[in-house]
């Protein structure tokens, strides 16, 4: 049956509790917030004695956090000393009397908006965490009472502010585990739009058995859900399959071999999206098998008839694939000139309509065949700086032993924009950085000393920086921390401009976002700072790159 609304006159919060259960009731504006409440046949909206004006003592307290909190580490902890302070307080007007500040706390969080929405329905959450963390400190381990309010606000509220803080609080209370909260998680919570994503993270961080897992892979295994208010398509996250792996990784191991054994027999069989067999595959490790490699092909070279030769490099061509590293790497063990030739033919051929062969070339260059060197360097050498192809062999040939100077290289790459094709160069620096990662720091250092001093470098440098740093896996594995003091000294002289050069910082904001983790997040936290505290009213972009810059710092600091 479809759940009905009324309009009622709400004159207190008794009128609001004592409302019919099985109606949601529209609250009306004079009545401290305007927003809807869902309930169930048997629900009710509040379990706990309070007054008006203690939600009015929350409200205001949240209204002055809205405007003083800073979204950092040090400015989480201040929140949270502030939060319980505030808590205490409330407690403290009547200390004859036993009192769960759940309720009023959370009821008074749907009347402010903006504590901890930060965007458009995207919740902060280093602030849910910070809340959440507060409140659920005065949930008392083993306590029915407080956790059946948690219970009913989960069931039955349906306030966005609320109820993710309400969902971290469960995240957060590991002592108690509760299969009633459980199963609201998984037949409600996860198939709303809005708490979808909250919820799975909250299940996969809690402890559970295999029933619980199964129900975690059920859920991955499409691509996206029916959200049960709005039909809607609810999207499996990128972040819900990293969570679902963590969840996995450190589940009892018998429980593991159990699910592993299920989803190769049964579960890999059935009906299942691309993208949740790929997430499940790679968490089982399931293998596909792979045919004859060109590697092994290439070692039938020396028993190969010379009247076969012809079918030997038809054979070759259609198994080498320039995309393949373990191709490319077989190129380095090739010793013998007929062979060799031959190579060199189909890997050209190969690169002619596709993508770069920086991989081939650089297998050549480190190549213990002198010949194979001999062919980068004696190609590179008829080589004018204008060729699309003039960085591959430039790089290539600096790795064979050839004279061109890493500095060069750089000075080209950096900031001259060599006329490698544009989808190619920051892909032929990655793999060319790769290969030089010890030499590669003082080289460049000796090239940035000078963007500082030089305005007209600084564009093309940061342009070729996107281009290098945009591949996430290369940032997290290689970065030279020369990039550094560059970047800090150019964001502190695009904040002294007046109006601030918002070409420069959205730039900068980009780059951080691509190389910044966990081992170097604290060389960019006082960069950030000062760029999320800048103010000027003249620079209509600036406002915009505030934003990015406070989601960036969520997720840097998070955890």
């Amino acid at each position: 049956m479809a759940i009905k609304y009324i309009r009622k006159n709400l004159s207190s919060l008794k009128d609001l509790a004592n409302s019919p259960a099985h109606r949601a009731v529209e609250i009306p504006r004079g009545f401290i917030g305007n927003m809807t409440i869902l309930k169930s046949a048997s629900g009710r909206i509040f379990l706990t004695s309070f007054k008006r004006e203690d939600v009015e003592f929350f409200i205001e307290a949240f209204e002055d956090l809205k405007s003083t909190t800073r979204l950092s580490p040090d400015g989480m902890n201040i929140l949270e000393q502030t939060l319980t302070g505030i808590i205490n307080d409330w407690i403290g007007f009547d200390a004859t009397v036993r009192r769960c500040p759940f309720e009023p706390f959370l009821y008074a969080l749907k009347a402010v908006n903006g504590v901890i929405f930060t965007l458009k329905d995207t919740p902060n959450e280093m602030l849910v965490k910070a809340y959440a963390r507060v409140l659920e400190s005065y949930w008392e381990a083993g306590s029915d009472e407080h956790t059946q309010i948690v219970k009913n606000i989960l069931s039955n509220w349906d306030w966005g502010q609320p109820v993710f803080v309400a969902i971290g609080m469960y995240a957060c209370h590991t002592q108690d585990n509760d299969p009633e909260i459980d199963e609201i998680m998984l037949k409600r919570l996860l198939y709303t739009r809005l708490y979808a994503e909250a919820a799975y993270v909250c299940l996969a961080n809690r402890p559970g058995g295999i029933n619980s897992a199964r129900a975690l892979i059920d859920y991955i295994r499409e691509d996206s859900h029916p959200a049960l208010n709005t039909k809607t398509p609810i999207e499996v996250t990128n972040s819900m399959k990293r969570e679902l792996k963590g969840y996995l990784k450190n589940i009892d191991p018998d429980i593991y071999r159990e699910l592993a054994e299920e989803y190769t027999e049964t579960i890999k069989h059935k009906s299942i999206s691309k993208n949740g067999r790929k997430c499940l595959d790679s968490i089982f490790k399931v293998r596909k098998p792979q045919p004859s490699s060109f590697n092994d092909i290439l070692k039938e070279y020396p028993s190969i008839p010379a009247d076969e030769k012809e079918t030997f490099a038809v054979r070759l061509r259609l198994a080498y694939s320039e995309s393949r590293r373990e191709d490319n790497d077989a190129l380095t063990r090739i010793d013998d000139p007929e062979l060799l030739e031959t190579v060199i033919g189909i890997v050209e051929d190969s690169s002619k309509n596709s993508g770069s062969m920086i991989f081939a070339l650089m297998s050549f260059a480190k190549s213990k065949f002198e010949p194979a060197r001999d062919y980068i360097t004696q190609k590179y050498a008829g080589l004018d700086i204008k060729n699309p192809r003039w960085l591959e062999y430039a790089c290539a040939a600096s790795m064979a032993g050839d004279s061109v100077a890493l500095d060069y290289i750089f000075e080209q790459f950096f900031f001259k924009g060599a006329s490698t094709a544009e989808q190619n160069r920051g892909f032929v620096m990655r793999c060319f950085l790769r290969e030089n990662k010890n030499d590669a720091g003082p080289a460049m250092k000796k090239l940035f000393d000078k963007v500082i001093h030089s305005p007209e470098m600084q564009p093309p440098f940061l342009i070729a920086c996107l281009e290098l740093f945009k591949n996430r896996d290369f940032s997290e594995k290689f970065y030279p921390e020369v990039f550094d003091g560059v970047w800090r000294d150019m964001t502190a002289k695009a904040l002294m401009r007046k109006p601030p050069d918002t070409r420069t910082l959205s730039y900068i904001v980009d780059l951080v976002s691509y190389v910044a983790n966990n081992s170097n997040k604290s060389s960019y936290e006082k960069m950030l700072t000062e760029i999320s505290i800048t103010k000027d009213e003249k620079s209509y972009k600036l406002p915009e790159i505030l934003k990015r810059v406070d989601s960036l710092m969520l997720n840097l600091y998070k955890s």
